[in-house]
């Protein structure tokens, strides 16, 4: 997906390395998509602390650059109909906690300038690996264009404590929140707009893990209660201010 936007293409693609789309259809119904492999020296990423060198996340957010009011953006609506789509009454609660957690940031940021880019996805450390001095990348499933400028941080941080150090929803908000602000600055995002940025993403990690169990996939054991509590705790506190 990322490789069709000419001058943005070969951008990424002199930052990334990321691998070759070598076929792209369906079969027996379902689509198909066959890339080239990882390279054969693939080491590692060293160190899940800290986050690969930010030209790469600022080479991939500026293809498709635009800047817009955040609540006038096609991402906001398109995350308050994703919000909208959880209508099964056993999420209700969940539902509701995403709708006041919305307005919320909405209240606080809505009329804020916002830039949007692509971005990967799933920045996370098993979805990167070295080879040589160049960084490769896979799992583009999530890349998609219009997500505000330093997303992708944010969900390298909260992986980081989620999935590596096994801390709970809430307690892994807390490190994107002391550690979002100084590595978005290194994207020129300021402080203010990195705060906005951990709220949008906690929506986007209780969106996704909601469809992923509404597709079959089930919740990570510890995550629903853990991103209840963040999103309603977040929720009163900007809503407090």
């Amino acid at each position: 997906v990322v490789h069709r936007e000419g001058n943005g293409q070969n951008a990424v693609r002199s930052a990334l390395g990321a691998p070759a789309l070598l076929h792209s259809g369906r079969w027996r119904g379902r689509p198909l998509l066959v890339t080239s492999p990882l390279p054969s020296d693939l080491r590692r990423h060293p160190d899940f602390d800290e986050v690969p060198p930010y030209g790469l996340t600022a080479t991939l957010a500026g293809v498709q650059a635009t800047t817009a009011r955040l609540a006038a953006s096609d991402y906001w609506a398109g995350t308050a109909r994703r919000i909208g789509a959880v209508t099964d009454p056993a999420e209700a609660d969940l539902r509701q906690a995403l709708l006041a957690h919305h307005d919320a940031i909405r209240a606080r940021w809505g009329d804020r300038p916002i830039e949007l880019g692509w971005w990967h996805g799933d920045w996370a450390p098993w979805n990167v690996g070295w080879s040589g001095s160049r960084i490769a990348v896979w799992d583009w499933e999530y890349a998609a264009a219009g997500v505000p400028k330093g997303m992708d941080l944010a969900h390298w941080h909260f992986q980081v404590g989620f999935v590596m150090r096994k801390e709970e929803p809430d307690v892994a908000m807390a490190a994107v929140d002391r550690l979002l602000p100084g590595t978005a600055a290194d994207l020129g995002v300021d402080r203010e707009t990195a705060r906005c940025l951990a709220e949008l993403y906690l929506v986007e990690a209780a969106l996704r893990h909601h469809e992923l169990a509404a597709a079959g996939g089930g919740w990570t054991e510890s995550f629903r209660p853990g991103v209840l509590r963040a999103l309603t705790g977040r929720a009163a506190r900007l809503s407090a201010r």
